[in-house]
């Protein structure tokens, strides 16, 4: 058991800490001023993290309902009940929000170009999507660790 609290452990640390990382990493780009290293940045990190995030943020759901099934949690606690549903919402949001931005993003930057001000304005709408789900996951890795109810 102990082998899946870890895994279940890896996959959110994975999850959480990519998106602050992503975060950071933007900010820094930002930060520039130029137009080019944001867009650059900006589009491989998407491509990259989409990948990592689901993955890790899939495990931490497989994992964590191998927890509550074998110990002394359950799905009525809350924290449980909680974490589920934020990181459903946030596995959600990125799968049904923000992965068809990312191809809509693609498209017009093969249309318009990298820098085309159009694009630019897109690509930081997709930004600012990755930061709602920057929230959600940190909301769950509060309650993951903080564990209201218990």
């Amino acid at each position: 058991m102990k082998w899946v609290v870890l895994a279940h452990i890896m996959s959110g640390a994975t999850w959480f800490g990519g998106q602050v990382f992503v975060e950071a990493l933007m900010a820094s780009a930002v930060r520039t001023g130029d137009p080019e290293t944001i867009m650059t940045i900006g589009v491989r990190v998407g491509k990259t993290s989409s990948r990592i995030f689901s993955i890790a943020g899939i495990l931490a759901v497989i994992f964590g309902v191998w927890i509550v099934l074998n110990s002394l949690y359950t799905f009525e606690m809350l924290f449980v009940t909680l974490g589920f549903a934020f990181t459903i919402i946030a596995l959600a949001f990125g799968f049904f929000i923000i992965k068809p931005k990312d191809v809509e993003l693609d498209a017009l930057i093969a249309e318009k170009g990298f820098l085309d001000p159009e694009t630019m304005a897109f690509a930081k709408s997709v930004g600012n999507l990755a930061h709602v789900q920057t929230l959600l996951v940190t909301i769950v890795m509060i309650l993951m660790v903080l564990q209201p109810g218990v």
